[in-house]
């Protein structure tokens, strides 16, 4: 029995206690009196869905919804739950789940520095980094690395800094926007894969006020290979632009625009790097001479294993994977979903170069054990499945309802030991500045943990996923994928609301519906 169903019965009950009390002083009142209580007995909002509903009347839109209480395992509301439909980045709950199930909450990737020869007088021949798929390499990671580096009292690289990325070898795009941004990006969801790559393969350029005029520059080091050109005014009214566009031979320019407001503070862009492992190399490089370690060569990428006669001189552990999951999902990092699963292909057995397509049968193959769970939910979710990437911006992936809530259920009823980390990786919106999510329905901004997605092209997508507690204590999931009609976009603001309020007749749990 659904909320409104249950709703609707107490109201009848309080409506045949009125029709009694009425029917012994107003017995000459005639049949109208009687037709009209018996249709304020009807039940109120008895049709589950019904803003999505009206949404997809009035724009086109199609759905797949599902409502369950986690604890009875019942249905509360669903629509067309095994219709698959574009995903976008709740894909990333099935990464995440794989990559818990394959490596457990305490795995950390590791980065190995090699010398090719020993460390003698404070010098080797060349510095290998050999780059371990780590998703969440980042300056804090370079600092560490080169700060042990100097403690075993390297000062001089006579060779080459030589960025090996042997692990996944040289990846092919696998998506049109990855296949632009080796030349050109004005973003940084697209950014290049590697098993080298660090600080997500994007860089980071400051914008502030400084004496009177904006300034600005890459972070956290100015690099003469990396170029900042334009101009960007102390104006209001403006914005922000950045694009960067990669030379032959690697070399990245990157051209800003627009205004910052008078009396704003600074802001941090991030734009795609043309080239992860050349980053890389140039941002280790900074971090090493600041250590006081030179190196009289250059810095260079390879792709083939290193050979065996090399010397290993530091082996760094990333971040926890619980950690790096929780970063992953609350910034919906592409990056770090298809970095996580290269590596799942690379455990079960893949060889370089790697391809993000085949790596996804990874995924294909998860889903399909779920399909098999005795308890999955909707059994027939899963037949339109088809997974092309770990990010969800492959926009040939097809994703149900029905098949998110057996990911939801099968962690918090067969994980229990790997369901905190699951969890946590989720987004609570009060808990999230700038969130899409933000409401002032509190049980919507504090009963939530979830994952969006949204796309925009070739139609306006946007979905939702994760779990819901009830008032009663209970735990619940929920699925939304909405695809808009071509031509036809929608607001993510509009469809955000239009979930809200079909979720609403819900917080009370099962066990008030039931009665």
């Amino acid at each position: 029995m659904t909320h409104s169903e249950a709703a609707g019965l107490i109201q009848c009950e309080q409506c045949r206690e009125a029709t009694r009390n009425m029917a012994v002083k107003l017995l000459s009142r005639t049949m109208i009196g009687f037709l009209l209580v018996a249709l304020y007995c009807l039940p109120v909002g008895a049709e589950p869905f019904s803003a999505m509903k009206a949404l997809q009347q009035q724009k086109g839109a199609s759905f797949s919804a599902a409502i369950v209480d986690l604890q009875t395992r019942q249905v509360l509301a669903e629509n067309s739950a095994d219709r698959s439909l574009i995903p976008a980045s709740v894909t990333k709950l099935f990464t995440a789940g794989l990559a818990l199930e394959t490596w457990g909450p305490d795995h950390r990737f590791e980065t190995r520095l090699l010398g090719s020869s020993p460390l003698r007088n404070g010098s080797v021949e060349n510095l290998v980094l050999l780059g371990g798929g780590d998703p969440a390499l980042t300056d804090e990671d370079f600092w560490k690395m080169a700060r042990a580096l100097s403690r075993k009292g390297l000062r001089r690289i006579e060779g080459d800094l030589v960025v090996n990325a042997s692990r996944f070898g040289l990846v092919a795009c696998n998506v049109q926007d990855r296949c632009e941004a080796r030349q050109a990006s004005r973003n940084a969801y697209d950014a290049p894969l590697s098993s080298a790559g660090s600080n997500y393969a994007s860089w980071s350029i400051t914008v502030e006020h400084q004496d009177g005029t904006v300034r600005t520059r890459l972070y956290p080091f100015d690099l003469p290979e990396v170029e900042l050109k334009g101009h960007v005014a102390s104006e209001r009214g403006g914005y922000l632009a950045a694009r960067r566009a990669t030379l032959s031979g690697g070399r990245d320019v990157i051209e800003l625009s627009g205004s910052l407001a008078p009396g704003r503070d600074g802001r941090m862009l991030y734009r795609s790097a043309g080239n992860p492992d050349l980053q890389t190399g140039l941002l280790f490089q900074a971090f090493l001479e600041e250590q006081g370690i030179s190196i009289q060569g250059t810095v260079r990428v390879t792709h083939e294993p290193p050979p065996k006669s090399a010397v290993q001189l530091v082996r760094h552990s990333g971040d926890r994977l619980d950690s790096s999951l929780a970063g992953m999902m609350r910034y919906s990092n592409n990056y770090m979903s298809d970095v996580l699963l290269l590596n799942l292909d690379v455990d079960k057995g893949g060889r370089p170069p790697l391809s993000v397509a085949e790596a996804a049968q990874r995924l294909q193959v998860y889903a399909g054990h779920l399909a098999e769970s005795s308890g999955t939910l909707f059994p027939d979710s899963f037949s339109g499945i088809r997974l092309f990437d770990g990010s969800g911006l492959d926009t040939d992936n097809r994703l149900s309802a029905g098949a998110l809530i057996a990911v939801l259920d099968h962690y918090y009823r067969q994980k229990p030991g790997l369901f905190p980390a699951f969890l946590s990786s989720l987004t609570v919106p009060d808990h999230t500045a700038g969130s899409s999510l933000k409401k002032r329905d509190p049980d919507w901004l504090r009963r939530l943990a979830v994952k969006t997605g949204g796309l925009s092209e070739p139609v306006t997508v946007t979905s939702l996923a994760g779990y819901l507690r009830f008032r009663d204590g209970g735990w619940g999931a929920f699925a939304f994928l909405v695809n808009g009609a071509p031509g036809q976009p929608i607001p993510r603001a509009e469809i955000f609301e239009a979930m809200r309020q079909d979720l609403a007749p819900y917080w009370e749990g099962t066990a008030n519906q039931s009665q």
